[in-house]
């Protein structure tokens, strides 16, 4: 995006288990070199905004525990698109997007394709969680999201965390984003 970035990543291999939050530390590097910033008291994913567009930042995280902080991660370097580009982008999804149609050709199976919709009553929703269209859980949350990432929405509308790579279109038992507790 042009103002903001997405950052995961995962607890330390060494004492993960002792690691109580994170400092993320940013700095702007090109096209000219910005300060270095903290942010302190954070946990993944972290959404890291008031960026500029089409700027390079270079971003390292530092576990904090009991006894202080830890090694850093690897640097990372990345780019923020330009205002002109979003834009451009943003034009293009303005275009009608058909989560039912989505679904289809995705191969959700017809007694599910109610679930297909932004509009779905409880108790559609009811017998996706109590059988019969689990296997096809993926494939409409990933419809759903038409291809974007609604994960800076959903957590500014406090959306669990546990929850959160559903906003991704992400359903896998490691995310630990299942479905009976996030609806």
């Amino acid at each position: 995006n042009s103002d903001f970035a997405i950052l995961h990543w995962d607890k330390p291999k060494t004492l993960g288990e002792t690691v109580l939050d994170y400092v993320v530390k940013v700095q702007k590097i090109g096209p000219t070199a910005g300060k270095q910033s903290s942010h302190s008291h954070v946990y993944s994913p972290f959404i890291l905004d008031r960026l500029e567009s089409g700027s390079t930042y270079e971003v390292f995280i530092e576990p904090v525990n009991e006894h202080g902080i830890g090694q850093p991660s690897s640097r990372q370097v990345f780019r923020t698109t330009s205002k002109s580009l979003e834009a451009a982008l943003d034009q293009v999804s303005e275009h009608h997007y058909d989560q039912t149609q989505c679904c289809e050709k995705s191969g959700v199976r017809p007694q599910c394709l109610s679930l297909c919709s932004y509009n779905a009553s409880s108790f559609q929703i009811d017998r996706l969680v109590d059988g019969g269209c689990q296997d096809d859980f993926s494939k409409i949350v990933r419809c759903a999201t038409g291809g974007r990432d609604h994960l800076p929405c959903c957590a500014k509308r406090g959306v669990n965390k546990a929850c959160q790579p559903l906003c991704q279109a992400v359903h896998q038992q490691s995310s630990g984003a299942e479905l009976a507790a996030c609806l």
